[in-house]
């Protein structure tokens, strides 16, 4: 077996330090650069960034290290991420309280998709809304015979790791034809690097010894690689000239049309093009600057609307943090401060210059920076200070009192992150109307049922807080039935495709740090409602409920995600105590879907 060379293990410093930033006068919006490198956690996942917290450091194949003390709202304490909550065993009490009139607005089904990286686009439980590949080789795809270069992560050899077939496209069409079975949409990677792989080598690393790496060719770049563009200037052809120097996106968006004129497809421009020059070192040696960002995202997102009618643009597709901070230490951050903002004002200008909306959605991936113990949450780990850590981690996407134990956190001054405030704030100053999109994420143990709560967390949360576009990932090599049971929660909980509703309405907890809640009803039958229960507590939390709808209900249904049992299972029916008012308990460490009943 090919032993795996280190992914993009090189270090990311304070920009204050490297870049020369401390004078700047255009700083991010209470953001630090923050402190680290990025780098593939065991297991393959992306990492944000990762390395040394609190100060300039290397990364250690994404393993960070350095706790510190939090305060007591749920933040990190010096055991190694586990959240300060009062953990005194015995039942406590919680009270949630739903109100239709307030905060309604219509939630997005694209938060409901996958990455096929370990799942199944057909998968029946979990009922995926958008299939996507997720692979740092789609930046190097050659669509016109599928090779594709596997970059520093895995010895830079040319390969068929996409697609072994020949059919031109084909590791992109049979995505859509899985996704069109399982009636949901596709996420298309369209590749903006300078070049793009025309071979492979089929023997090239094996043993580990990295004899398929292309620079081991004599003028690799020429000989090994084509050169790709946006735009053919030619007539465009379907069968595509596999023996010029060139590799045309334009033909590539013209021939999924032609081939699938009828399905829903979405497209991102490139894959976390700030990484090229750690990922891609044999094709790209120098940073990308924001002005070159912004220029490939505005000719690649108009070639892609000239030929496909309506189609929607995914941009940025940042992988994490430091991606929306400076683009990974590009050297414009001391000139242009936060990138984040710099590209949603600048691709806003250049819709307004083209006549149309040149960006859709705006993506970042996100993965939580936490480790327990030297290990990252989102691995498989099922300590229990993992759970406690993992089970309190989605948090970080919104709420102003909780502090994760991350060097993200050390770094900003020990500040609560409040991600999706961030960013949907700077969509609203420079770009109203984007979509705010994560083509990744995930929060890993999706063999336990802190997996459940996290994920069904996660996706409740983008519901209620307006996210349009989610692709949840799996790095495990086997199946995790809690990661699919979290999904089931909303999207077929009682196993005959009953969903969460399309509209979320408003919802709120009295003890966030031990539970939380999330409501829906349908725009065509209002008097439907749908809860998602969660308790992150180790022990029963008694919990009562106050609807406030128009809808007057008698009883509640209950289906539980639990340890054990990572389906959600019908329970017993539970009577209102007086008119939408409900006690009930929820079960250790559970998800729990209530349906009320008129």
């Amino acid at each position: 077996m090919r032993m795996r060379a280190c992914g993009v293990c090189w270090a990311v410093f304070t920009a204050c330090v490297v870049l020369g930033a401390c004078g700047s006068d255009k700083p991010p919006k209470s953001r630090s650069t923050g402190t680290g490198g990025e780098g593939e956690p065991s297991g393959g996942a992306p990492a944000n960034t990762s390395g040394t917290s609190g100060t300039s450091g290397t990364s250690n194949g994404g393993k960070g290290s350095g706790q510190v003390a939090g305060a007591d709202n749920g933040a990190g304490d010096s055991s190694g991420g586990a959240p300060v909550v009062d953990t005194t065993p015995g039942p406590k009490r919680i009270h949630f309280i739903v109100d239709s009139s307030q905060a309604a607005h219509a939630i997005s089904p694209l938060i409901y998709g996958a990455n096929m990286t370990g799942l199944d686009c057909g998968d029946p439980k979990a009922r995926f809304t958008f299939c996507r590949h997720h692979s740092a080789a789609w930046s190097t795809y050659n669509w016109e015979n599928n090779a594709s270069n596997a970059g520093q992560s895995d010895c830079n050899e040319n390969n068929d790791a996409l697609s072994a077939e020949t059919t031109p496209a084909a590791a992109v069409t049979n995505l859509i034809d899985a996704a069109d079975a399982a009636g949901a949409s596709t996420v298309v990677t369209v590749p903006m690097l300078d070049h793009v792989a025309v071979d492979v080598d089929a023997d090239g690393g094996a043993g580990g010894d990295c004899s398929g790496d292309v620079s081991n060719t004599s003028d690799y770049l020429n000989t090994r690689f084509a050169q790709n563009r946006p735009r053919k200037g030619a007539e465009l052809a379907l069968t595509p000239d596999t023996t010029d120097a060139f590799v045309n996106q334009d033909e590539f968006i013209a021939s999924l049309k032609n081939s699938h004129p009828d399905s829903s497809v979405l497209f991102t421009l490139d894959r976390e093009p700030e990484l090229w020059k750690g990922e891609h070192p044999r094709v790209r040696t120098t940073p990308l600057t924001y002005a070159e960002q912004v220029s490939l995202s505005t000719d690649y997102s108009k070639m892609i609307k000239d030929n496909w009618d309506g189609a929607k643009v995914i941009g940025l597709v940042g992988y994490g943090y430091l991606a929306a901070v400076n683009q990974q230490a590009s050297p414009d951050y001391a000139t242009e401060g936060e990138f984040y903002a710099y590209f949603l004002k600048q691709m806003a200008a250049a819709s307004q210059d083209d006549g149309r909306r040149l960006l859709d959605y705006i993506d970042l991936h996100w993965f939580p920076e936490i480790y327990v113990d030297g290990v990252r949450l989102i691995d498989e780990d099922a300590s229990e200070a993992s759970v406690l850590a993992r089970v309190q981690a989605p948090r970080t996407l919104w709420d102003p009192n909780f502090v994760e134990n991350s060097w993200i956190t050390q770094s900003n001054g020990g500040k609560a992150i409040e991600l999706l405030t961030w960013l949907k704030r700077e969509i609203d100053d420079n770009y109203p109307g984007t979509g705010l999109s994560f083509t990744e994420w995930t929060y890993g143990g999706g063999k336990h049922i802190s997996g459940a709560i996290a994920a069904a967390d996660a996706l409740g949360i983008y519901g209620q807080r307006g996210v349009d576009l989610a692709g949840v990932i799996s790095f495990s090599p086997d199946d995790e039935p809690y990661l699919i049971g979290a999904f089931e929660a909303y999207r077929n909980y009682d196993g005959q495709g009953a969903t969460f509703g399309d509209t979320s309405v408003a919802a709120t907890s009295s003890r966030v740090e031990l539970g939380s809640i999330y409501a829906s009803i349908d725009e065509q039958d209002p008097s439907r409602m749908v809860l998602v229960a969660i308790n992150r507590y180790a022990y029963d939390l008694n919990a009562s409920i106050s609807v406030n709808h128009d809808t007057a209900y008698s009883s509640v249904t209950p289906y539980s995600i639990v340890d054990g049992q990572p389906d959600p299972t019908h329970g017993n029916t539970v009577d209102a105590t007086a008119p939408n008012e409900f006690e009930l308990t929820l079960p250790p460490y559970s998800v729990t879907v209530l349906v009320p009943n008129e």
